[in-house]
């Protein structure tokens, strides 16, 4: 699959002040769509919420960035995004994300660097900071599940559980047809100024593969990070902050009440807004001022 600036010429035309890279990363002998934001070297390796591309950081970071910053993500195989479909002979496997995650950083290899992970981002977030341990300044826990098996009681589960069972894969294509039809809206009535992300969007999600989406869905409520909060809790001195927003569901909720016990040392803030305002809003002042404070030393 091959790829070029042309592709994103409306994102970098409405934010020229803000270097734009989009390159591709060899993995297992596929491309996986990768983007740079920044020139700065305070980096931060962001990683997306399901089922999202990484491109949406670049909206983040032009919302709040200087030029001491740079955003370094990626787009998930399978999911809405460019990168080839690495799982569409296999299972899907969360060792390969982590595995790119850490190609990526090595690309840069910076001596410290901060680590980002929004909601399903959140387990692979603390995964990548147990590996680079020492090197890591802070890691960053936006609305993240941390225990897939306690957010089995939310009134989700079992309807991933049914389709899983059922193979039921178009209908989970569809429900993400609907999720970029929805922030398409959302962006539209709440921010006029994102627009230029949506074309290129709806283009990505024809990139999505229905089994990974639904099998990655499912898997998210099969797997348990706590030891890896715990231990870097216990044994790490990197700086962990915790963030959820005010209206979010009781599941996430459940998850931060959770994370305070594994993790005491942690910063907690509660942003305005619902589980999907840190990237949709990510022009108000607030999102700015928190990735203002937790991204510097």
């Amino acid at each position: 699959m091959a790829f070029s600036k042309e592709k994103f010429k409306s994102i970098i035309e409405k934010s020229p002040d803000v270097a734009f890279e989009a390159f591709e990363l060899n993995y297992k002998n596929s491309k996986i769509q990768c983007y740079k934001f920044g020139t700065g070297k305070n980096i931060t390796l962001c990683l997306p919420s399901y089922p999202f591309s990484g491109l949406y950081y670049h909206w983040v970071f032009r919302n709040f960035s200087s030029k001491d910053q740079t955003f370094i993500t990626f787009d998930i195989p399978g999911w809405i995004g460019f990168s080839d479909d690495i799982f569409e002979n296999q299972n899907f496997y969360m060792s390969d994300l982590i595995a790119i995650g850490v190609n990526l950083v090595n690309i840069y290899n910076p001596e410290k660097f901060n680590i980002l992970g929004y909601s399903f981002g959140g387990m692979l977030a603390m995964e990548l900071a147990s590996i680079f341990d020492g090197r890591v300044k802070s890691l960053i826990l936006v609305s993240t599940i941390t225990d897939g098996y306690l957010a089995q009681q939310s009134r989700i589960y079992p309807w991933v559980g049914l389709m899983c069972k059922l193979k039921l894969y178009q209908v989970m294509k569809l429900l993400a047809y609907f999720w970029v039809k929805s922030v398409k809206l959302m962006s539209y009535q709440r921010n006029k100024t994102a627009l230029e992300y949506l074309p290129i969007y709806e283009e990505m999600y024809y990139h999505t593969d229905k089994r990974i989406l639904l099998e990655s869905l499912y898997s998210l409520f099969h797997l348990n990070y706590s030891d890896f909060l715990r231990n870097i809790n216990n044994e790490t001195d990197m700086k962990i902050v915790v963030v959820n927003s005010k209206d979010e569901s009781k599941m996430f909720y459940g998850q931060s009440k959770l994370m305070k016990e594994l993790c005491p040392r942690a910063e907690y803030y509660v942003l305005n807004g619902d589980h999907i305002s840190f990237i949709i809003d990510a022009n108000h002042p607030e999102v700015g001022e928190f990735m203002n404070k937790v991204t510097r030393d």
